[in-house]
């Protein structure tokens, strides 16, 4: 449909599908496995990236990390036609980067929330998008992402501080570069998120400060989905 922020919701389903299908190799997923990605790559818009819609004029490092991270599953599971559309996307990501490392919203330097999120999405979506990755960018890249925890607070008066977006495309990087980096970032995170599980399961529905837009549903699914990381992906730069 032709309204909202609609490529969000899309990349997210077709990451739970290609994942299903790559764990389990059934065949009866195949053909909405095929149409998912299909539809990723014919939403590109011409500077390679994606906005909220389909072939959006403004190009968003965040949604566009989404698409780039499905796409590079796509090719995991033996899809080769999403090759130009990854090499597009990495092009475009490297113009997006700064020589410092961070990686702008809409813009090069554009950081309307803050560099650190954006550029754990850059981070990520660089070694998703990219036959070889440049270390050097890696590290410092690294660097930025341990000035700042994530995961602040375990106390309803400082969720506001939190950023499970930030915990989730940090965590995936920061495993990606893996090292010393991916020693100081995840123990940090790992026992800040298990202090503030509660005993359901759940994590405060008011959790972080984009919980607004999903509620428990959103916090509890990004808590998880943060901590699977160790064993969720391969390290693909090793």
């Amino acid at each position: 449909r032709n309204e909202g922020h609609y490529l969000y919701d899309h990349a997210i389903a077709t990451l739970a599908l290609v994942e299903l299908f790559i764990m389990t190799r059934d065949e009866a997923l195949q053909a909405a496995v095929s149409s998912a990605i299909g539809f990723t790559v014919s939403a590109q818009n011409p500077s390679g990236g994606w906005g909220y819609t389909f072939r959006a004029s403004e190009s968003d490092t965040s949604v566009g990390g989404w698409q780039i991270f499905l796409l590079r599953l796509g090719l995991m599971s033996g899809d080769k036609t999403v090759i130009p559309a990854l090499n597009q996307a990495r092009d475009r990501l490297a113009l997006m980067t700064d020589s410092e490392g961070k990686v702008g919203y809409r813009a090069r330097l554009q950081f309307p929330n803050g560099y650190h999120a954006l550029t754990a999405v850059g981070m990520f979506a660089h070694v998703m998008s990219n036959p070889s990755c440049d270390s050097a960018l890696l590290e410092q890249q690294a660097k930025l992402l341990l000035e700042v925890p994530p995961i602040q607070a375990t106390e309803p008066e400082g969720y506001a501080r939190n950023d499970l977006y930030f915990a989730y495309f940090g965590s995936l990087a920061i495993f990606q570069r893996g090292g010393a980096a991916w020693a100081e970032w995840f123990p940090i995170v790992k026992k800040k998120l298990s202090e503030s599980q509660g005993r359901d399961g759940a994590w405060p529905s008011g959790f972080d400060k984009w919980s607004g837009y999903g509620g428990q549903i959103y916090t509890t699914a990004m808590a998880a989905l943060v901590l699977e990381t160790p064993w969720r992906y391969p390290r693909l730069v090793d």
